[in-house]
């Protein structure tokens, strides 16, 4: 309850350590203690010093993430992984990494939604496997279970389903993950930057809303409110569980399809969700990308 107290005093405005303890009425040294263990537990406590005033607080977001640089041409691109739903596919998610380690890709590109989450929709509790009932878990089975090879990085963010629980009690479960696992980059939440070879500049966002009337509508909507020369030259997008490519205005588009299957939300609404994940081969040359090479790899 203490912790519960505090994490709620936290997310209202920032606060002095002084008045944390005038509010909860404990010492400073207890007061200290507890936001020590919460930090422990991944709540992403932030401390902003201005002058000779601290302040505490949990943000809504968290800052942004500098880019990641990699001198990279040939990597996979994935998302929606959902660990701890029982609709996941974690099968396959390791046939994909086994494929692509033999393909000699050194770099995976993850567009969101590691876990499943906890109370993203009504009625979840009963979609989640037994081991994965609460954030705590999901955490610890993703960093037990996600595929690791040698030499392999995941580049990743949180999504909606990860997201969840930050807005309620200040944990990113992508974030915990990354901290845990050293072959784990974290890019930023529901929005990531990466440049690859040549000064490539790739996006990787997971949007929010429903499935679009068609599969492009999304992305076409995301780029075409922002000028042109704004564009990153290759879009990666997760949340939607489908793939596609399409080079939308010079920008190569994709849909990262997931490693979840059909849900009762899915039959019900008619959707078809597409298994897999993308092999990218890019001939790049003075930063332009000259030829790309595109192998869905479909389970």
């Amino acid at each position: 309850m203490v912790s519960k107290n505090l994490i709620n005093t936290l997310k209202k405005q920032p606060i002095s350590l002084s008045d944390l303890c005038k509010t909860h009425k404990i010492s400073k040294s207890q007061m200290k203690s507890n936001i020590h263990q919460l930090r422990k537990r991944g709540v992403a406590i932030q401390k902003n010093s201005e002058g000779a005033l601290t302040t505490y607080f949990l943000p809504a977001v968290l800052p942004k993430e500098l880019e990641y640089s990699a001198d990279i041409n040939h990597f996979g691109l994935i998302g929606d992984t959902h660990i701890g739903s029982k609709y996941a596919e974690p099968e396959a998610l390791d046939m994909f990494y086994d494929e692509i380690d033999e393909a000699g890709i050194k770099h995976v590109v993850h567009a969101g939604d590691l876990v499943d989450g906890i109370g993203v929709y009504l009625g979840q509790f009963n979609d989640l496997l037994p081991d994965a009932l609460n954030l705590e878990q999901q955490i610890d089975k993703a960093i037990k279970e996600y595929p690791q090879k040698k030499d392999i990085t995941t580049y990743i963010i949180s999504g909606n389903h990860d997201l969840r629980q930050f807005q309620r009690q200040g944990v990113d479960p992508v974030r915990e993950v990354s901290k845990r696992r050293t072959d784990f980059k974290f890019l930023g939440q529901n929005y990531g930057r990466m440049r690859i070879e040549d000064d490539i500049l790739m996006e990787v966002v997971h949007p929010s809303g429903g499935a679009p009337y068609s599969k492009d509508y999304r992305i076409r909507t995301y780029l075409r409110e922002r000028p042109i020369n704004t564009y990153p030259q290759i879009l990666a997008m997760g949340h939607l569980h489908c793939s596609m490519f399409e080079d939308v205005q010079g920008t190569l588009s994709y849909l990262v399809g997931a490693f979840m299957g059909d849900t009762d939300y899915t039959r019900r609404k008619g959707l078809t969700t597409t298994v897999g994940g993308w092999n990218v081969d890019l001939d790049i040359d003075d930063g332009n990308i000259k030829r790309v090479r595109n192998e869905f790899i479909k389970f």
